[in-house]
Parts: structure tokens; sequence; C-alpha cells
């Protein structure tokens, strides 16, 4: 018996999902919203939804300056308001945390994104 219970405790994980595996295959889609303030909204792939209880997070960093969103959490949108004197600069960067479910809740993994807020601007409604 002990020959076999080394067998499954060796095959689990090679015939499990990883989570870095479903990391590399999930990506949100962001857009930048014609607002005052500063709006950006993410939303999930197809079949996935947001977790609200995660510690998600957007930052911008405008030179040397680094200025956190504030997020609204919906299961199907984030929306990330940034203060009213901020002005997005051309060059600035964005660096977005959350977590994302499948819909059965069989997994819940972080996905890390970052843009460039000049590409953001591609976006615009």
């Amino acid at each position: 018996m002990k020959v076999n219970l080394w067998l499954l405790i060796i095959l689990i994980p090679v015939f499990g999902v990883s989570q870095s595996s479903v990391q590399k295959n999930l990506a949100f889609k962001a857009e930048l919203k014609k607002t005052k303030p500063i709006a950006i909204e993410f939303f999930p792939p197809g079949a996935h939804h947001f977790n609200q209880e995660a510690p998600s997070k957007v930052e911008m960093k405008n030179g040397v300056e680094v200025i956190v969103g504030h997020l609204t959490k919906t299961l199907q949108k984030i929306t990330s308001d940034f203060p009213e004197k901020i002005q997005m600069e051309k060059n600035c960067q964005l660096s977005v945390q959350m977590y994302l479910c499948n819909e059965k809740n069989t997994y819940c993994v972080p996905v890390k994104q970052k843009y460039q807020c000049q590409d953001l601007s591609k976006y615009e409604n």
C-alpha cells in the first residue's frame, strides 16, 4: 500500500490544474471613461467574474507620484476613480491586480496587468 500512496502523491500535482497556468490565460479588459474625475472600468473575460471580497488594487504612476484609485466593485465590472486634481499624463503607467473566478467558483486567482496610459486612451468611450 505504501507504493500506491506515493504514486498518488506524485500524480496529483501532475494532473491538477495549476494556479499559474490559469493565470497565464486570463486577462481583463480596461476602458478609459471620458469623465472628470478620471475613471477606468475593468471587465472580466467570458465565463469569469471578479471576486468582490478580495483585495483588488489599481495604481497610477505619474512620474514619481503613485496614486491609488478608489474602487467600486461588482461581479462584472470594477471601476477605479482617481481624485479630480489628477491629470493622466501620456507616459503614466497603471498597475492593476484583481482576483478573477470562474463562474463555477472552482478557482479564484490573482491577475496582475500593467497598462501604459497612452494605450488606454485608444479605448475611450
